[in-house]
């Protein structure tokens, strides 16, 4: 499937107009100037996925309003739809326990979600659960 006539910013520059062409999940042929077939896609821009080195952008998911607590995965759920319509597709969360509510500023619970947000990065003895570096 071609991704026809976006701008197309790439690791070595820009194309002002070119044409992406996709097998399954892969980019299979890079192309300056817009195919003629495909989905046309000119005016647009495509990136690659956008790294985010530090976001704050989890806490109000899990505490939407005061006194209100999401569940963990209903708000990673939320946080997850909302980083990958921005283009977002890695990003290193932060999460605060300082002046927190008393059922987020538990220790427990601030390993729990670190736990929650890294997955396999912060299993339970691994040392890396150090929660200042949550």
């Amino acid at each position: 499937m071609w991704l026809a006539g976006p701008k197309l910013v790439l690791p070595d520059g820009v194309l002002p107009v070119g044409s992406l062409r996709l097998e399954g999940e892969r980019i299979a042929e890079i192309r300056q100037g817009q195919v003629g077939e495909g989905i046309p896609l000119r005016g647009l821009t495509l990136v690659p996925g956008v790294v985010d080195l530090h976001t704050d952008s989890l806490e109000p998911e899990l505490e939407p309003r005061p006194g209100v607590q999401l569940a963990v995965d209903m708000a990673l759920g939320i946080w997850e739809n909302r980083a990958l319509a921005a283009g977002i597709t890695t990003a290193f969360v932060t999460l605060s326990l300082l002046g927190r509510p008393a059922w987020l500023a538990q220790p427990r619970n601030g390993l729990g979600y670190g736990r929650a947000v890294g997955g396999a990065a912060f299993p339970a003895g691994s040392g890396l659960e150090d929660p200042r570096s949550l």
